[in-house]
């Protein structure tokens, strides 16, 4: 990090992908280690923790989605090679299918679905099948997209934070009961002091958050923050 003490344009963009990353691995663990029976004891928290999983999904999906759009193309322009990272995205879509097949299905016919049959396993494998492309892919591209290199390809500051500030108007149009508490409950103090707090406004942080997290609440407690799981 450079020696000022406010971060430059190049160490908060790696400051903002190092956890929002995080909160890619986070939930993705949660929703593979709570993915049994012994966590999800009957049909109500079925519920939630079927929640759980798509908020997860719906993460992943918009995070990649912005790098597609919004990232990806400005890192093209100055050489960085993206082909790679755009493999792995097309890899994962048949993976998060696989999941959102489960996930989206037994919520929509939720009525209709019997506890006592419902394949864990399956929907655990599929979990990890996605985890084995995902976190490989994460760590490639945090050594890849460091701040030096970022530097050394000519890329400008304000290309950075305007690459920011389109991720951030994108985030805004997602459903905030979902979107902002997938996050929070992702990231370790560190991470809120460093990236939530100063990307957050503080109307939401203090004022709406709380009404955001409450609206689906049973779902969080699958979540990093809240599990009491290893």
């Amino acid at each position: 990090m450079s020696n000022t003490n406010k971060p430059d344009s190049f160490d908060r963009n790696h400051i903002v992908l190092l956890a929002v990353h995080n909160t890619l691995r986070r939930s993705l663990h949660q929703s593979i280690i709570n993915c049994d029976k012994t966590y999800v004891p009957d049909k109500k928290t079925l519920r939630n923790f079927l929640g759980f999983v798509d908020a997860a999904m719906q993460h992943l999906h918009n995070h990649h989605t912005n790098e597609d759009v919004i990232y990806f193309p400005v890192l093209a322009q100055h050489g960085i090679k993206i082909d790679h990272l755009d493999a792995d995205h097309h890899a994962l879509i048949p993976k998060m299918k696989e999941i959102d097949a489960v996930v989206k299905v037994d919520k929509r016919a939720f009525d209709n679905l019997e506890y006592n049959t419902f394949d864990f396993v399956s929907l655990k494998t599929n979990l990890e099948k996605l985890r084995d492309i995902l976190l490989p892919h994460l760590d490639q591209e945090e050594r890849e997209h460091a701040p030096d290199i970022l530097r050394a390809s000519g890329m400008s500051a304000q290309e950075l934070d305007n690459v920011l500030g389109g991720i951030v108007k994108a985030e805004q149009k997602l459903d905030p009961t979902i979107s902002l508490p997938i996050i929070y409950y992702h990231l370790d103090e560190k991470e809120i002091k460093e990236f939530w707090e100063p990307t957050i406004p503080a109307v939401v942080r203090v004022g709406l958050f709380s009404m955001f997290a409450c609206w689906n609440s049973g779902f969080w407690e699958f979540s990093y923050a809240k599990a009491k799981k290893p």
